[in-house]
Formats: C-alpha cells, structure tokens, sequence
C-alpha cells in the first residue's frame, strides 16, 4: 500500500466513523473499503476503454469474431451476416 493509499484508507475510516459506523469491525470496514476501491478500480477502466473508442482504437465486433473463428476453425454461422 502507497503512502497516497494509506492517507485515502485513513480518510475512508475517518468518513465512516463519523457517519456511524463505529460498531463496524475493523474487518468490515476494510472489506468496504476493498469494494470501493474496486468500483473506482472498474470505472477508471471503462474511462480509459471509453477514451480508446474515441480516438477510433477499437475493433470492430465482426472482425473479432472472425478472428476467432479462424484460430478455432469454425465456419461462419447461419446468422451471421453475409
């Protein structure tokens, strides 16, 4: 854990004991604090995975696809667009 990490959990403490959570164990809040680092974790991610579509650096599903089905040897499948 980061020094910047270590002031954010004390802070995350500091928020939940002031708005009640004083009968929390420690091993509750620190799992609260593991989930909202988690979802930051996992918005910062689609951040980045939203500015990648708009610079144009996606590629398109149709072409994955595929992809796919030629490492695994699969032939087109009815519903696939012609």
């Amino acid at each position: 854990m980061g020094r910047g990490e270590l002031e954010e959990f004390h802070e995350f403490v500091a928020r939940t004991l002031r708005d009640g959570g004083s009968t929390l164990s420690p091993e509750s809040v620190l799992a609260q604090w593991r989930r909202v680092r988690h979802d930051d974790e996992d918005v910062s991610l689609l951040r980045a995975s939203l500015e990648e579509a708009d610079e144009g650096q996606l590629v398109p599903a149709a072409d994955v696809l595929a992809d796919l089905r030629d490492e695994f040897g699969l032939g087109r499948s009815d519903s696939s667009p012609s």
